[in-house]
This record gives structure tokens, sequence and C-alpha cells, in this order.
């Protein structure tokens, strides 16, 4: 076994290993943090990621109380702002108040030996019974819905929800065909994408995480192999360390690709995180 007993696996790090084998060897076996760009333009990108995470945190300070007007008095950039109004027209005018709103939860599962973590951006839990997962999304492009259903988000998350998250309403049982996942793009706050699910396929989701985890478990460092796919590697930070270009690739070449907003150094409280085992 290469990786550390301790090792948290997520919805990032088994895409990066469906991704590209070796992607996954360099990020989290041999931990090498490679200094290249994903996307040209460079600083459209950084000014994107920079006002991604600030809007997810304004998100959270919205749904953790803080007034409207205290949270817009931060917004300093014309893209959050604008990400900002599309939010409020779009999301909150549109949210039923009788809801129970919990954001940026933290949940994690144990499979095949190995802990399994999930971040949330928001959950809402409705009277009737239904549980709604939101996932606010930055990127420029609005990804294909067929590329967000093979994505290992729209697997862990439900998954992870369904199984380990009955304590955060213990009087409302998480029945699977209750279950939705809603991706929200902020570029296109009128065409949202909805997932739902049933006791199948969340045990599809189960068999295809546990069958990755045991895969990736059971290879030798030579096994990781470059993907097959190089238009990949233009949108990967160690394409040069492999020899496959060093420029990167535009973002409209992405839409039959995924890449998560979730850091790969992402720091977890697990004293805080709520496990069941299977």
């Amino acid at each position: 076994m290469i990786l550390p007993e301790n090792f948290n696996y997520s919805q990032k790090s088994l895409q990066d290993f469906v991704y590209c084998g070796m992607l996954f060897k360099y990020r989290y076996i041999d931990r090498i943090n490679w200094p290249a760009v994903e996307l040209d333009p460079v600083n459209e990108l950084e000014l994107r990621a920079k006002s991604g995470a600030e809007f997810h945190r304004a998100v959270h300070q919205y749904f953790a109380g803080v007034s409207e007007e205290k949270i817009e008095d931060y917004l300093v950039d014309s893209l959050l702002k604008k990400w900002w109004d599309n939010f409020m027209i779009s999301i909150i005018k549109n949210l039923d108040k009788a809801d129970t709103f919990l954001p940026e939860v933290r949940l994690y599962s144990v499979i095949q030996g190995f802990r399994v973590i999930a971040k949330l951006d928001l959950v809402a839990i409705k009277p009737d019974g239904r549980w709604i997962i939101y996932d606010w999304k930055t990127s420029k492009i609005r990804y294909k819905r067929k590329v967000l259903g093979e994505n290992f988000q729209t697997k862990v998350y439900p998954f992870i929800l369904s199984s380990a998250g009955k304590h955060l309403y213990p009087s409302k049982r998480i029945e699977s065909d209750q279950l939705k996942m809603v991706y929200w793009f902020a570029e296109y706050p009128g065409n949202m994408e909805v997932f739902e699910f049933d006791k199948y396929k969340l045990t599809q989701a189960k068999e295809e995480i546990g069958n990755t985890i045991e895969k990736i478990t059971g290879m030798i460092p030579e096994e990781f192999l470059k993907t097959d796919q190089e238009v990949k590697c233009k949108f990967c930070v160690y394409r040069s360390l492999c020899e496959r270009g060093d420029l990167p690739g535009e973002d409209e070449e992405a839409n039959e690709l995924i890449f998560s907003e979730e850091s790969a150094e992402s720091e977890w409280d697990l004293d805080k995180i709520a496990e069941i085992e299977f």
C-alpha cells in the first residue's frame, strides 16, 4: 500500500485518478507542488479563483446569519458583485423560508478502510422530508449534464449525505428517493442542473467509489500511467513535468472535461466530521 493509512479520499482525488493516473501519483503519492497554471489567460484564472473563494465565503456567511448589507460591503470586484446579484435573484428569492439550511456541511464515511470526505456548500432540508444538496459553480463555462453526471462529485456527495448525514436533522430521515443535488452556475444563474436519486443510484455510487479505491490501493507506483487523451494535459499543472507541452489550454476547450473547485490541499477538522462506517 503506497498511500498512508490515514489518507482521506474525496471527490477530487477520485476524479483526479480517473482523469489521469500520473496526475494522481504526482499530487497524492509524490506530493509534488508543480508551478504551472491550468488555463489561459493566467491573470483571469487567478482573479476567478480568488473571486470564487470569496463568493463561497459570502454565501456561507449569508446562511450563517450575517446580514445581506454587511456582506455586500465586502464585495469589492465587479465579477463577485455580478455573481452575488445572480445568486440573490435566482436562489435567495426562490428559497422556501420554511426549509432548514445548513451551509458548509462536512461529512465522511469509511469505504474500503479509508475515509471518503465531502464538503457540501449547502444542504436544504424541507418540511416534507426532501433533502437537497446545492453546489455553487463559479467556472466560466457551464458544464454539460453528461459530464456532471459522470463526475465523482455527483456520486460522492449524495452517497455521503445519505449514509452519514442523519445527525444533521435527527427527526428527518434521509430517504433515497427524497434526495436531490443541484448545481448552480454563477455565470448562468437560470440554468441549474438537477440530479435526483434513489436507492439503486446510491448503491451504484457506493460501488463505484469502493471499486475505484480498491483499484488504487492495489496498484504499485509504476502502474500509475499518463492519460492517453492528451487534450487533458493542456489543463494539468504537471504537463511540463510529463513533457506534454508548456502552454495551458483555453477554457473553451474544457466543456467535455471538469475541474473541481475544491483545493487538493483542503484541511479537515476530522473531530467535527460525522462518520458512519461501511
